[in-house]
């Protein structure tokens, strides 16, 4: 007989079998919104649930969660005219704007009340407008305050908004940048009111960026990646993470989609027929890491560091950021099999027992970024670290396994090692 060990990846939740085009985490970090055939649903991880939102048109990309959770703004397509909608996450209730042109990106303020929003026009003069619009659901309040002639604009924790020149829109494509007029990129801040404090000047012209609250910014311009700091006042510092040679000989896209979470910048690039995603470090620029393949979008959060949401054309969930799979979204466990002996024998882990998901994600970034004597580094992160979730007294619980061992004398000897890698009690537990 062939001893069969069935690892399960992590999986706690699911959402209907269908296309997602998108997600991101709540800031809280507790539950995912997803594009998915045209809707928009909340996937409630601690507990499976799942619950459609009602929408006033077929949703499309970009979304943004409000820095409360409440509220979520998403894109809204119907044949051809774009607006924008802000969702009640509790009641279902929903806002509409006024008809624009493709909405671009997606910002909320600190506070909650204020969304900047980018539409393109590709027939327009100035291609690109952003918008700003009071929100006050209380008074059913939800007006456009501030239009200004530019293009993704994002809140500084100052309540100022930070925006791109929207008189020309850079190509996508690395081939098609020369010959091409312009050389540099700039940023403007406006205050509320629309009163233009500064002008700062980047390294090159932005093709896609992102900026979050804090100032750390990230762009991509044909072959680059460039990382920047900036305020009100001016920028700070800007450097070049990356350069791909592969791409300005051609006419490839650029990357695709930009973000920054955990500390490190993350690109999706299409080489060819493949897009893969690229990590880098933007205090250690040689550092530069593949971490997966087959996607098709990103989204990451800063308030919660651990993990990064991939929509993927193979596993569809959240990874964390070195690419290891932490939860599917569609619910279907998933095992992997190996034989590793003939004579059926009982098997036995370590586990760590830990209270809710921060304290589960936590632990989990501890051991991954720690040398495990007998964990072999050749084996993949479903055979190193399984998890497992169980109900007490009401509250959901988590359970990290680690090792497979042929007596419980052996798990015991690597006890105290994973004790004082984590700080935590660790026990022994018959599989």
């Amino acid at each position: 007989m062939h001893l069969i060990t069935l690892i399960p990846i992590f999986v706690l939740s699911w959402a209907p079998a269908g296309n997602f085009t998108g997600g991101q985490l709540s800031p809280a970090g507790f539950q995912v919104a997803l594009l998915q055939n045209g809707e928009i649903g909340i996937l409630e991880i601690s507990t499976g649930a799942w619950k459609t939102l009602p929408v006033p048109g077929p949703v499309t990309q970009p979304l943004a969660w409000s820095r409360d959770s409440k509220f979520i703004a998403v894109a809204i397509e119907t044949e051809g005219a774009y607006a924008f909608a802000v969702l009640n996450v509790e009641d279902g209730s929903s806002f509409t704007s006024q008809k624009s042109g493709m909405i671009r990106s997606i910002s909320w303020d600190a506070t909650g009340e204020y969304i900047a929003v980018s539409s393109q026009n590709n027939s327009a003069s100035v291609p690109c407008t952003t918008y700003v619009y009071q929100f006050i659901p209380v008074e059913n309040k939800f007006a456009p305050i501030l239009i200004f002639p530019a293009r993704d604009p994002y809140f500084l924790s100052d309540g100022n908004i930070a925006c791109l020149a929207g008189n020309h829109l850079p190509p996508v494509r690395a081939g098609n940048r020369k010959p091409y007029s312009f050389t540099k990129g700039y940023v403007f801040i406006l205050t509320l009111e629309g009163n233009l404090t500064a002008k700062i000047e980047l390294f090159d012209d932005p093709c896609i960026w992102q900026l979050n609250i804090e100032g750390e910014c990230v762009y991509s311009a044909g072959n680059k990646i460039y990382y920047a700091q900036i305020s009100s006042s001016g920028k700070t510092s800007e450097i070049l993470l990356s350069l791909q040679n592969a791409l300005i000989s051609s006419n490839l896209m650029s990357s695709l989609m930009i973000n920054l979470g955990n500390g490190y910048v993350y690109s999706l690039w299409e080489i060819g027929s493949t897009k893969m995603l690229s990590a880098y470090n933007p205090f250690d620029p040689s550092y530069e890491k593949i971490i997966l393949t087959g996607l098709n979008s990103i989204s990451t959060v800063f308030e919660n560091p651990n993990v990064c949401v991939l929509s993927g054309d193979a596993k569809k969930g959240i990874y964390d950021y070195q690419g290891n799979f932490i939860l599917s979204f569609s619910g279907e466990p998933t095992f992997s099999a190996e034989n590793i002996g003939d004579d059926l024998s009982e098997s036995y882990s370590l586990s760590i027992q830990c209270s809710d998901l921060p304290d589960l994600f936590a632990t989990i970034e501890t051991l991954d970024k720690s040398t495990i004597s007998f964990l072999p580094t050749v084996s993949t992160p479903a055979y190193q670290i399984r998890v497992t979730r169980f109900i007490s007294a009401g509250q959901s619980m988590y359970k990290i396994h680690l090792g497979s061992f042929n007596d419980s004398a052996e798990a015991e000897s690597h006890v105290q090692e994973i004790q004082q890698l984590t700080g935590k009690t660790v026990a022994v537990e018959n599989e």
